[in-house]
């Protein structure tokens, strides 16, 4: 009769206690779900941004400049939401960390 090894008895080698498997990750749902709701803001915001810049074209040759940075920024702000989303990210993006910069 041979011994299973602590490991193979889902025991810890260093303690001897049960191993625990991490449960559903009920914060991180709700976090998305809210962060869910920011990307859909972030969605219109770009979309606001774009229009203001080609009517600001039409009377300009160089579209704002300081949108053109809020734009870059508002699209690296989106990446972050979906990869938090997407578990690709751990930490979540602003309002929980700084607003990213371009």
């Amino acid at each position: 009769m041979t011994t299973a090894s602590p490991a193979e008895n889902g025991l810890t080698p260093a303690s001897g206690e049960p191993e625990t498997k991490s449960g559903y990750p009920f914060r991180k749902l709700l976090i998305s779900v809210f962060l869910f709701a920011m990307l859909w803001l972030a969605f219109w915001a770009a979309v606001f941004v774009t229009i203001a810049q080609f009517v600001l074209r039409i009377f300009d040759a160089d579209a704002s400049g300081d949108l053109r940075s809020f734009g870059a920024r508002l699209g690296v702000y989106m990446g972050e939401l979906v990869a938090y989303m997407t578990f690709a990210r751990e930490t979540a993006p602003f309002p929980f960390a700084a607003f990213p910069k371009a």
